[in-house]
């Protein structure tokens, strides 16, 4: 089914991604993972333990000093890996595990870097924590920390831990891309530098239902780490490798007499990235992903039980998360068959039924047959022409997927705003939503698999007249150089004609409201209640290391962000100038 036809957010750095996954054999890779030291990570609780939801700890009478102990916050952001945002409680997030409990099933060996062991043993904890018999509490599941955990962990992620509308039916979880921060970075106004939690706000602001945030986490806050002395394994690979490193930095090596890689911080994630494709390393976005398909799967096969069905689980993934979910359903599909989970034997009808995997940008063509797809992108996204599946080239996304995309509105190869989800995607999305009355990513999934779905024959200006009025402005990135490459956008006139023209009178006036938040906006909605204290201090003012809770009990770092280097806001001038470069988005 196909519909439509100066910063790299892809990450600067030595290394090219685009290059690093289209490696045949990444195994030497994993000596650079080895040596990049894990940093000391330190915890604290949430800034405004007040601004957590009640239901937030599950069972109980939810004091703050009760959601003190789940609800954290952390000074490095691969500590949020895999935790849920709590918005509203400035950069805080609640663990998987005190949520789904801990994982009890035994985990395989995937060699060098199976597991949470090997080269990630430092960075993301140890697999050392499974458990043969579960704890029972009154009939409830127990976390780690002895507290209830929710007998219904869908739900209760919907009830608790959504931003906007939630639809009834359907849980709705985003995973964001490469070098994508938690924390907010400050006082930096340009969206390059926005946090993962304020970009969802931006999402659900254009689509009008809500979401879940699952952390991806990033090693981009971190220190640049020396591999040195490189050895011939891996000098020999870089030299094998053409285009994997700049030719400045591979003769710079052969110039040495004892060769030296520095590897920067937003290199550590490609790396890892391109591990995980391969399941050469876990990641706790992965087994994240596992064990909710797990879960959801549970909850298909158990029909006629008493009570509302928990939601269908939707789990929207963009750029590398799309490339970790790839790699995680293959690991999981492949378990699956062997241990026989699915009644019947029919894994891929099980996965059909429980899950649907939305991508945004992908980067893959080895997602595994099962699921329901829906595969969104731009026709100019790199990543997507170069390692991933779209309307033309549809080998690998998955039986029975289905494909929605459009052309970019900014086709410049250097901002590649073509992989920014912000201005073309969201809008597509909604687009073909509204167009074909559907309430949810299923429901329309549901009606192209039907025959039913109808596609606008005036998509792209649909997608351009939305894209203006969801202001633009403020999401491209590098406003600059996007100002002088927009391939085509109305005017404001023009788009409130075309929309309302399909939609109905009022139309754009009704998306431009819903959109009139820009960064700063969202930014006080989210992190304001973090600026009233210093969140690197205790109430008490001693630091809290991440092995130890606030009652002096050791405990285990789930995962974390903190300390995102700040930038220079956009000046004002810029702002002026380009209301005169364009009367547009701009």
């Amino acid at each position: 089914m196909v519909v439509g036809g100066a910063i790299d957010p892809l990450g600067a750095g030595l290394f090219s991604l685009v290059a690093l996954l289209s490696l045949v054999d990444p195994d030497p890779l994993l000596e650079i993972m080895g040596a990049i030291p894990p940093p000391d990570l330190k915890s604290f609780p949430a800034p405004c333990p007040s601004a957590v939801p009640p239901g937030i700890v599950a069972n109980s009478s939810s004091a703050e000093e009760e959601a003190a102990a789940v609800v954290r916050t952390f000074n490095y952001d691969v500590a949020h890996s895999a935790r849920f945002t709590v918005f509203g409680a400035g950069s805080a997030t609640v663990g998987f595990d005190d949520i789904f409990g801990e994982e009890r099933r035994e985990k395989k060996d995937s060699g060098g870097g199976g597991g949470f062991g090997g080269v990630f043993g430092g960075w993301f904890g140890s697999d050392d924590d499974d458990d043969d018999d579960e704890e029972k509490n009154g009939g409830n599941a127990t976390d780690a920390k002895g507290g209830n955990l929710p007998e219904e962990p869908f739900s209760f992620v919907h009830s608790n831990l959504g931003y906007g509308p939630m639809n009834p039916n359907e849980l709705v979880i985003f995973s964001p891309g490469l070098n994508t921060p938690h924390d907010d970075s400050g006082d930096g106004v340009t969206v390059t530098d926005l946090s993962a939690p304020m970009r969802v706000v931006q999402y659900v602001n254009v689509l009008g239902w809500g979401m879940a945030h699952l952390h991806t986490g990033t090693q981009i806050d971190q220190e640049p780490a020396d591999i040195f002395p490189v050895s011939e394994t891996l000098s020999n690979f870089l030299d094998e490798n053409d285009g994997l490193l700049p030719a400045e930095v591979t003769d710079a090596m052969a110039a040495l007499e004892v060769p030296k890689l520095t590897v920067r911080p937003s290199d550590f994630d490609k790396i890892a990235v391109v591990l995980s494709k391969y399941n050469l390393i876990d990641t706790p976005l992965k087994k994240a992903i596992r064990r909710l398909v797990d879960r959801a799967v549970l909850d298909g096969e158990r029909e006629g039980r008493a009570g509302d069905a928990p939601p269908h689980l939707v789990l929207m993934m963009y750029s590398r998360a799309s490339i970790e979910a790839s790699a995680a359903l293959r690991e999981w599909k492949e378990d699956a068959s062997r241990e026989k989970r699915c009644d019947g034997g029919d894994v891929e009808r099980c996965l059909r039924k429980a899950v649907t995997i939305a991508t945004i940008g992908n980067g893959d063509r080895d997602y595994p047959d099962g699921p329901a797809y829906v595969h969104l992108s731009t026709n100019e996204d790199k990543l997507t022409m170069k390692l991933g599946v779209n309307g033309d080239r549809t080998e690998g996304g998955g039986r029975d997927a289905l494909y929605l995309n459009v052309d970019s509105s900014f086709a410049s190869p250097v901002t590649n705003n073509a992989h920014n989800f912000a201005v073309g995607g969201v809008q597509l999305l909604h687009v073909m939503m509204r167009h074909n009355g559907a309430g949810g990513v299923r429901e329309l999934y549901d009606l192209a698999s039907e025959g039913k779905m109808d596609t606008p024959e005036n998509l792209q200006e649909l997608v351009g007249a939305a894209v203006v009025a969801t202001n633009c402005l403020e999401w491209v990135w590098d406003p600059i150089a996007a100002a002088k490459d927009v391939a085509s956008l109305p005017g404001e006139e023009e788009a409130r004609f075309i929309l309302d023209g399909h939609f109905g009178a009022g139309t754009y006036d009704e998306i431009s409201e819903a959109n009139r938040d820009g960064v700063e906006d969202i930014r006080d909605q989210l992190y304001q209640c973090g600026r009233e204290r210093d969140p690197e201090m205790e109430p008490d003012g001693n630091e809290t290391d991440p092995g130890v809770d606030p009652g002096g009990n050791e405990t285990e770092l789930d995962a974390g962000s903190g300390a995102f280097p700040a930038s220079e806001p956009t000046p004002l001038l810029i702002i002026l100038l380009l209301g005169m470069i364009s009367s547009q988005c701009f």
